[in-house]
């Protein structure tokens, strides 16, 4: 009984797809001809974020990758929740609930004094704390403070002291 009602569903949405196939184009595909034709599109003005960065080391030895690039005009939107630590490399990472890491990539202008980090704006996170970070993730280049090749890039911070 299932195998048949299921024929029968197949030619009825093939029978859908002929009738559409039919059907003059709809006004919407009027426009894409347009474009096509030359008329241009709006340009996307500003910086988009990248993953450049660099080491920096505290006074401590600690580090931290931080963005070569000034703040971007378009920003990411994920939510990254976490604790700040230490990895292994002595760089500061996020960590999770489960035991494991997540690399960072800080905003320009980040600096790292003895227990933490200090934002460009002046917010101080430190060893231990838990935040709320919003930017996203990407693939970079494998090293001490990414070792997994991937990184979260910081763009917005909040800390849930």
């Amino acid at each position: 009984m299932a195998a048949t009602a299921a024929v029968i569903a197949g030619v009825a949405v093939s029978g859908v797809f002929v009738a559409a196939a039919e059907q003059p184009a709809p006004a919407a595909t009027q426009t894409v001809a347009t474009e096509e034709t030359g008329s241009p599109l709006p340009e996307i003005m500003g910086r988009m974020p990248t993953f450049d960065n660099h080491i920096v080391t505290g006074g401590n030895g600690n580090k931290a990758a931080v963005a070569k690039d000034p703040e971007a005009d378009f920003h990411m939107d994920a939510a990254n929740p976490g604790k700040l630590g230490i990895n292994a490399a002595g760089c500061f990472v996020s960590t999770y609930p489960d035991g494991s890491e997540g690399s960072l990539i800080f905003p320009s202008g980040t600096r790292i004094i003895d227990s933490g980090v200090v934002f460009p704006d002046g917010a101080t996170l430190t060893i231990g704390d838990d935040f709320v970070f919003g930017g996203g993730s990407a693939e970079v280049d494998e090293g001490q403070c990414a070792p997994r090749g991937s990184a979260f890039l910081v763009q917005s911070w909040d800390s849930t002291r």
